[in-house]
C-alpha cells in the first residue's frame, strides 16, 4: 500500500506541478533551415531526478513538432519527434547545441547549431503555454 501511496503521490505532483523550473528557446539552423527550439526542464519526484519537455518550429514559431526528450548527465539530449518522423541528437555545451537531426528511415541526416536565446520571463511563459497546449492536443486522451 505504501508502494502505492508513494507511485500516486510523484504521478500527482509531476502533473500537478507542470509548470517547468526553467525554460529555454535556441535558435539556429538545422541544415539549411532556421529553426526554433523551445526546452523545459522540470523537477521530478523527490526532486532529485528532472524531466524535459519541448517542441521545435521550422517556421518561426507558426507550426510546432512535440519532442519527447532525454537528457543525462554529460550533457546529451535525444529528442524524438511526435509520432517518430525524426530525431535531434545534441551535446551541450555552454548556451550551444550542436549535433545532428535524423530522418526515422536513417536515409537523411542534417547538422545542428543552436544558440540560446535570452528572453524576458513573460516571452518564455508563452513558448511554455504553446507547448501545453501542443501537448495537450497531442497527447491528450
Amino acid at each position: 500500500m505504501r508502494k502505492l501511496l508513494t507511485v500516486f503521490f510523484c504521478f500527482f505532483f509531476i502533473n500537478a506541478s507542470a509548470d517547468p523550473v526553467k525554460s529555454v528557446v535556441y535558435k539556429g539552423k538545422l541544415g539549411t533551415h532556421d529553426i526554433l527550439l523551445y526546452i523545459g526542464k522540470g523537477e521530478g519526484c523527490g526532486g532529485e531526478d528532472f524531466f524535459y519537455t519541448g517542441m521545435y518550429s521550422y517556421d518561426n514559431g507558426k507550426h510546432w513538432l512535440l519532442l519527447d526528450i532525454s537528457h543525462n548527465t554529460k550533457g546529451f539530449y535525444c529528442m524524438v519527434e511526435n509520432k517518430f518522423t525524426g530525431v535531434l541528437l545534441l551535446t551541450e555545451k555552454e548556451d550551444v547545441l550542436t549535433g545532428t537531426w535524423q530522418s526515422n528511415d536513417r536515409e537523411r541526416s542534417l547538422p545542428v547549431n543552436i544558440s540560446e536565446q535570452k528572453l524576458s520571463d513573460k516571452k518564455l511563459q508563452e513558448y511554455y503555454e504553446a507547448w501545453d497546449k501542443l501537448n495537450y492536443a497531442l497527447k491528450d486522451c
